[in-house]
């Protein structure tokens, strides 16, 4: 089963190749191999974790299972059954890869979605606006303040609903985008934790580059209130890379790498080794791992749309195998959505590989 994921998943690695592969000729970027071994990992080690552990274990439990453990983190690399699934994936990553670049049809059909993701920088504000919305009327009504990990904030769920309905109304956004921002670092300095929830911020951040109101009713009536706050166009990639992949990495250490035993309370209660029959601590470590690698890339923008495509498809595994709540969700999704629309963008490995004249996978 495994296996056949990671054949699946290794399609994405050639999202945005314009020539065929040179693999079998001889010639391989050093770089492209790294992005391919990047797709292997999220695909051969456990990844069902890759979310927020706060949101499905309690308080309580967290703070009982704290406490570093390196042995635990580490055992499952001196086991053969890891190291099997890691040759038997690189087996499958070369095999499709030289497949799906040899395959007239296959890259027609990836050159034509390349195209029509870069036709979609219009919508972004509409998907920003959609996403901080719904999460925000979400956490007022649910009485926690951005995050589901600061519960009893009931003093901010009337503002919370109504900033969620004004961003939908598309009504005082650019006010609406301050007081979102003052929101979230209000949170933060309540709870580091929040920043796990970093995507939030980018994607407010993200908006006051637009100052879209279509659809909305600022459009309508012609109000643009303060509208001399306004970021850039070219930092919106940085930014929105930043969010998703400092959420990522820092949940990575935290709650697997440094805190282990609090993950393995997520592989216990759900039976994840009978799901897929391996150790606890390999689901754990190979979680840490996946999530940490795919945090990376999209914080430096190294094949970030296929990384953004992995991590989306991860974190709706994910979703579905915990049953959390779809609020909790939105602003990944969208950001996630956001990234690989943009793709690496300002600042990224991934321009800076193109304007050296090579022609990369991104």
């Amino acid at each position: 089963m495994k296996l056949f994921i990671s054949i699946a998943l290794c399609l994405l690695i050639i999202v945005n190749m314009k020539k065929p592969s040179l693999f079998f000729k001889g010639v391989i970027s050093k770089f492209s191999l790294m992005g391919s071994l990047a797709i292997l990992l999220a695909t051969v080690l456990p990844n069902k974790l890759l979310a927020h552990v706060a949101y499905v274990v309690s308080h309580e439990e967290m703070s009982e299972n704290m406490g570093v453990d390196f042995g635990y983190i580490f055992r499952p690399f001196l086991e053969l059954e890891t190291w099997i699934y890691v040759l038997a994936s690189i087996v499958a990553v070369l095999i499709i890869w030289h497949i799906a670049n040899n395959y007239a049809p296959i890259k027609k059909n990836l050159a034509y979605a390349k195209t029509r993701l870069e036709s979609y920088h219009e919508l972004i504000p509409w998907i920003l606006r959609l996403c901080l919305g719904i999460t925000l009327i979400s956490a007022g009504s649910e009485h926690v303040l951005i995050s589901p990990v600061l519960d009893g904030m009931g003093a901010f769920a009337t503002v919370q609903i109504i900033i969620g309905f004004l961003y939908l109304l598309g009504f005082l956004l650019v006010p609406v985008t301050i007081v979102t921002i003052i929101l979230y670092i209000l949170a933060l300095s309540t709870d580091f934790y929040l920043i796990g929830n970093m995507d939030v911020l980018a994607l407010a951040l993200g908006f006051l580059v637009f100052h879209s109101a279509r659809p909305g009713l600022d459009d309508m009536l012609g109000f643009n209130l303060l509208s001399h706050i306004r970021i850039k166009r070219e930092y919106l990639a940085p930014m929105v890379r930043a969010g998703i992949g400092i959420s990522m990495i820092f949940l990575a250490f935290y709650e697997k790498i440094l805190n282990p035993h609090m993950a393995e309370l997520v592989v216990n209660q759900y039976s994840m080794t009978e799901f897929i029959p391996v150790s606890p601590a390999l689901w754990v470590s190979g979680a840490g791992i996946v999530e940490l690698i795919v945090g990376l890339f999209l914080l430096i923008g190294l094949f970030t749309r296929s990384t953004a495509c992995v991590a989306f498809l991860v974190l709706t595994a994910s979703f579905f195998f915990f049953k959390e709540s779809v609020a909790s969700h939105v602003t990944l999704f969208g950001i996630l959505s956001i990234v690989t629309i943009e793709g690496g963008g300002k600042w990224s490995v991934d321009k800076w590989w193109q304007k050296s004249g090579k022609k990369l996978l991104v």
